[in-house]
């Protein structure tokens, strides 16, 4: 299967935020069906992703919906990207 053959359905779910807003913004935004939110630059290229797990792990350390924290402290900043064309078997090993 090509990753092309995702795309549709990838956008349809996709959400981002800037990379300098509150963790606590990307909180609001996972939700049942949602486990990641895309962080992107002032450019908006994409800086890294959020995980549910990550805002847990933060916010539990923190004072709930007080927390300070910003997304970008918690970014994941490894990603794998890839092209439409390409065999989704190959990007998973890369």
């Amino acid at each position: 299967m090509l990753v092309e053959g995702l795309m549709q359905v990838a956008r349809q779910k996709l959400v981002m935020i800037d990379q300098a807003a509150p963790l606590m913004e990307a909180a609001r935004r996972l939700h049942r069906g949602t486990d990641i939110v895309v962080a992107c630059d002032a450019t908006g290229r994409v800086a890294g992703i959020i995980t549910k797990t990550d805002v847990v792990g933060v916010i539990g350390h923190c004072q709930g919906a007080a927390c300070r924290t910003s997304a970008e402290a918690v970014i994941q900043r490894e990603v794998v990207s890839c092209l439409p064309g390409e065999e989704l078997r190959e990007v998973d090993r890369k």
